[in-house]
């Protein structure tokens, strides 16, 4: 479980790529904090969702941490608002 709500928002939406990414095999990344809907709230129920419903241990790590253990399990590139798109070709 990473707790996001502290990042921006396209911190927010690298993370929830990568949540995409490493969860197609099994759920493996969970997300709380995040800010969505057309109100950018956070939704208070996310972390008590996890613990009510999903039977299974889980630990909170730092978004850091959570970067650190899913890298490898990522391929290709993510997008960086600060290189210029030409960058990329």
């Amino acid at each position: 479980m990473v707790d996001v709500e502290a990042l921006s928002i396209g911190e927010q939406w690298t993370f929830a790529a990568l949540q995409g990414i490493v969860n197609r095999e099994r759920p493996t990344l969970y997300l709380v904090g995040v800010r969505g809907a057309q109100d950018f709230e956070v939704a208070p129920s996310a972390e008590r969702w996890l613990a009510d419903v999903i039977d299974v241990p889980h630990e909170k790590v730092s978004p850091d941490g959570a970067l650190d253990r899913q890298l490898d399990r990522t391929e290709g590139m993510v997008w960086d608002p600060k290189v210029p798109t030409r960058a990329y070709r």
